[in-house]
């Protein structure tokens, strides 16, 4: 049976006793406390104190300082009860990400008011 340590690329670093991290919006708008108990240099496995419900999880910030100074970009990958894996974005893939976004906001900003004409 192959189990999700099998289905890994990259090799983690497992943690005895976990790591008190916090999830933070890229906005600042919510935060959440929770404990990262591996991590790899493509993501990490994390272990949550409250519920995750009603966040916008497509890309947020782990902080690995209580000061917030060392951070790393995230994108959910799956939720499992109180644990979470997260995958972390590279330069590249936060530009892309960000062109997306806008060109949802241009587009909508363009819809059927934009095209009516104005006298």
């Amino acid at each position: 049976m192959e189990t999700k340590q099998d289905k890994r690329q990259v090799a983690r670093i497992e943690f005895g006793v976990g790591h008190s991290m916090r999830i933070i919006a890229i906005d600042g708008s919510w935060y959440r406390e929770c404990t990262m108990l591996d991590v790899s240099d493509t993501g990490a496995l994390l272990e949550l104190k409250h519920s995750l419900s009603g966040l916008k999880l497509d890309e947020f910030f782990l902080s690995l300082s209580s000061v917030g100074v060392a951070f790393r970009r995230c994108r959910l990958a799956w939720v499992n009860g109180s644990q979470m894996g997260v995958t972390f974005l590279k330069q590249n893939e936060r530009a892309q990400s960000a062109r997306q976004r806008l060109g949802s906001i241009d587009s909508g900003l363009r819809g059927p008011a934009a095209n009516k004409n104005v006298r």
